[in-house]
């Protein structure tokens, strides 16, 4: 199984550290992919945010049917 996916399901049952792993492992990575893409740091800055709370509020419906960094990146 996926380390990240564990993580996540990890994260559901309430395991904060888990989660802070994950922000850890995908806060660069997502933040120059939307840099990337919008050409703007401070845009990259606020959706990397949106896309780390988004995550942290989805995870009580969280099913891990994809690696995890798709479903994220999704």
């Amino acid at each position: 199984m996926d380390p990240d996916v564990q993580r996540m399901l990890q994260f559901q049952k309430g395991e904060r550290a888990a989660f802070e792993e994950l922000f850890e492992k995908y806060h660069r990575p997502i933040l120059n992919f939307c840099f990337r893409f919008l050409g703007n740091s401070h845009d990259a800055e606020d959706i990397t945010q949106d896309t780390f709370i988004q995550v942290y509020q989805a995870a009580p419906r969280y099913q891990p049917l994809t690696k995890f960094s798709t479903w994220m990146y999704t």
